[in-house]
């Protein structure tokens, strides 16, 4: 084999390289990373109950790159269900509980919320634009509260209002992504986590 026969051979094998560590490493950006040191289903009600799919897990973003809307359809969303056994109906809202220990802005995080298995939105924004619940929260509810999300919250926004009937469930995929104006390099080395609540209203 000619001598320039293998320094094309070695460019092109090197460029693939480049190209294939370039896409994996964009795409680890993009993913929504699962803990599973943190729990996060927190119900506040007797007979309001919140079901996480996959237990004792809670959705964070880490060294996430900013993504548009439809990208963050296209990622795995963090499914929880919410169980009434209430004999009549309930009003209920749904709350995220950011961590006080977050490096990330909720400026910068959308989120959006669908109904499972479909990507038919029922609820999305800013997540810093959404009601500041705090005032709907006893001491003895926020007490609750951390001790669910097994930290400190610093903020609880309100996102989504919704009924059950007695012995109905609802079930939920959430989005969380990084809001595509943001500077990639504000991302780096930073991260975000919630938890999700459920109380009656």
């Amino acid at each position: 084999m000619k001598n320039n026969t293998k320094i094309v051979l070695l460019c092109v094998l090197s460029i693939l390289i480049v190209i294939a560590m370039v896409v994996g490493i964009t795409y680890s950006f993009m993913q929504t990373h699962v803990d599973e040191s943190m729990v996060t289903e927190v119900t506040l009600t007797s007979c309001a109950k919140l079901t996480l799919n996959d237990s004792d897990i809670s959705i964070s973003l880490e060294n996430t790159s900013p993504i548009s809307k439809n990208r963050a359809l296209q990622t795995t969303p963090y499914t929880f269900r919410v169980t009434s056994s209430c004999e009549g109906s309930i009003n209920y809202n749904l709350y995220l509980a950011t961590l006080n220990s977050n490096t990330l802005d909720a400026s910068n995080i959308r989120y959006m919320i669908t109904e499972h298995g479909n990507t038919n939105i029922i609820t999305e924004g800013i997540l810093s634009d959404a009601s500041n619940a705090l005032s709907e929260f006893s001491a003895e509810e926020q007490a609750q509260l951390n001790s669910g999300i097994n930290g400190t919250f610093a903020t609880i926004y309100k996102v989504y209002t919704n009924s059950l009937a007695g012995g109905e469930t609802n079930e939920y995929d959430l989005y969380l992504y990084v809001d595509e104006t943001i500077t990639a390099t504000d991302t780096m080395n930073k991260t975000f986590t919630v938890g999700v609540a459920a109380k009656a209203s």
